[in-house]
């Protein structure tokens, strides 16, 4: 624990001064924009993820009864606030258990969706991290992947997705993690590496399907890794068979009833 913790402090003093700049720049912009238009929804399907959301803590189930991307970690990232916010509720006496929360909803969504809103913002911040992060993986100089990253923190897309309850936010990140990972395994390849790109990988299918592209960065670094003879091809073999199992796994984790009923 002690050692994750020491590599976890040694990678943030990495971030130059600026990027922690850009990430202050990035987060302030969205969280501004997250506000708008309450108690109305400026996306279409907002009222859908906050609805499945607290069907799954209204009725203590981890079924949302929706898959239309299927924005599974979305709306398990929303269930899982919903019900601390319900908690919060019970502790103060607003309500008198968690799924109580649901009635909360009905009388003014304003709460939900802003809760919602501020989770997609964070995420949105951690994408431009992760951009910078591959920028510099691909060995491209500090400034101008300082530049990418104050790019996507400024884009009106960008903060426009990232200020309403969407799944876009989670997909890109998880995507960026994906590339991040199997870019570094060309240099430094390594069975769990190739774990946790299988595992962002099934995230990322877990939030929209077309993610599924995001098998093309883990085999194409495989084969070169094969070719230039760095691995011996039964070993490559083993790490494919390994990313596409945690890719199954981590989006069983997070949606079991994609899987249940599909069966």
């Amino acid at each position: 624990m002690r050692k994750a913790m020491s590599r976890a402090v040694r990678l943030l003093g990495a971030v130059p001064l600026a990027i922690w700049a850009i990430l202050g720049v990035a987060l302030v912009l969205r969280l501004i924009a997250v506000n708008y238009g309450l108690p109305q929804e400026l996306y279409a399907e907002e009222h859908v993820y906050a609805r499945a959301a607290l069907r799954m803590i209204e009725q203590t189930t981890l079924d949302p009864a929706w898959y239309g991307h299927p924005a599974s970690t979305l709306i398990d990232g929303l269930a899982g606030l919903y019900a601390a916010y319900g908690l919060i509720g019970v502790l103060t006496g607003a309500i008198d258990n968690v799924s109580a929360v649901a009635g909360q909803y009905r009388a003014d969504v304003s709460d939900f969706f802003l809760i919602g809103r501020v989770y997609t913002a964070l995420v949105g911040v951690a994408v431009v991290l992760a951009t910078y992060a591959l920028g510099r993986e691909l060995r491209i100089p500090v400034f101008w992947s300082a530049v990418a990253a104050l790019l996507v923190a400024i884009s009106a897309l960008m903060i426009r997705y990232a200020s309403v309850v969407r799944v876009d936010m989670l997909q890109i990140l998880f995507l960026l993690l994906v590339l991040f990972i199997s870019v570094r395994a060309l240099s430094r390849p390594t069975t769990a590496g190739y774990l946790l790109a299988g595992a962002c990988l099934g995230l990322a299918v877990a939030s929209k399907y077309p993610a599924i592209v995001g098998v093309v960065p883990i085999v194409a670094s495989i084969i070169v890794l094969t070719v230039e003879h760095q691995v011996t091809l039964r070993r490559a073999l083993g790490w494919l068979v390994l990313a596409a199992i945690a890719s199954l796994v981590a989006a069983f984790i997070v949606a079991p009833y994609l899987f249940i009923n599909l069966s």
